[in-house]
């Protein structure tokens, strides 16, 4: 009889992860560059509205679950500092997205009965 093979949840690649926190750097860099500047405060909700869509379309091809709470509050989370003029210049995605990727590199880990990302789980 064939055993069936267990299912272990998938997890964000290195190169994805670089790419990833990447162009999470540049959003926010490119933030904080058009702060100083009088069309930085209209222009960073566009940009975040448009990094929103971005990072939502890129996670659902690499199939991470949003609804995991830790995702869903650290993408939230992004998203409503994105909105508030002057504060959007903060590293919001840069942190939000490390968080969305160390969540599901844990939820991996601990599928295959490790500990997660740091010893946490």
């Amino acid at each position: 009889m064939a055993e069936t093979p267990q299912k272990y949840k998938k997890r964000i690649g290195k190169v994805n992860s670089l790419a990833l926190l990447g162009f999470a750097v540049l959003i926010d860099g490119l933030q904080v560059i058009l702060t100083f500047f009088l069309v930085g405060v209209f222009l960073n909700s566009v940009i975040g509205v448009l990094a929103s869509i971005v990072y939502f379309i890129w996670f659902k091809l690499i199939d991470v679950d949003f609804l995991a709470m830790r995702r869903m509050a650290a993408m939230g989370t992004a998203i409503i500092v994105e909105f508030i003029p002057a504060i959007n210049a903060w590293p919001a995605w840069t942190i939000s997205i490390g968080i969305i990727i160390a969540s599901v590199n844990a939820d991996y880990l601990k599928s295959k009965g490790k500990k997660g990302v740091f010893g946490l789980s």
